[in-house]
């Protein structure tokens, strides 16, 4: 909008992880696909799966990883987390995506609420 990107992001239904790699999904589409551009859930594989990497290896730098958990590990998750300095579920969303295993680690996830200012 006015020769600005504009990224718009619902919360509706979703937890920390998957907020964050949305985010990081949308940029990637910016930074990768130019900022005049219209990116919707019907567009190419390609522009999707690299959207899709570059927030994967936003979250989780390439150099780590090899860390990611490939089964349940919770003290994996959050020692990988800790050297990364970013939110445990981050790093749990990321093992979920790589091993298609989404049955665990949930108390891990925090969901957003939209709370209403008072209007007084």
């Amino acid at each position: 909008m006015n020769g600005r990107p504009l990224i718009q992001l619902s919360v509706l239904g979703k937890s920390d992880d998957q907020f964050w790699f949305t985010l990081f999904h949308e940029i990637g589409h910016v930074l990768l696909h130019g900022d005049k551009s219209v990116f919707l859930t019907s567009d190419t594989e390609v522009t999707e799966e690299e959207a899709n990497t570059f927030a994967s290896h936003t979250l989780v730098p390439p150099d780590f990883r090899d860390r990611l958990p490939r089964k349940r590990d919770l003290a994996a998750v959050r020692s990988l987390a800790d050297d990364l300095g970013i939110a445990p579920s981050v790093v749990l969303g990321q093992a979920q995506r790589l091993t298609g295993d989404f049955g665990w680690g949930h108390a891990l996830k925090r969901k957003f609420e939209w709370v209403a200012a008072d209007s007084e």
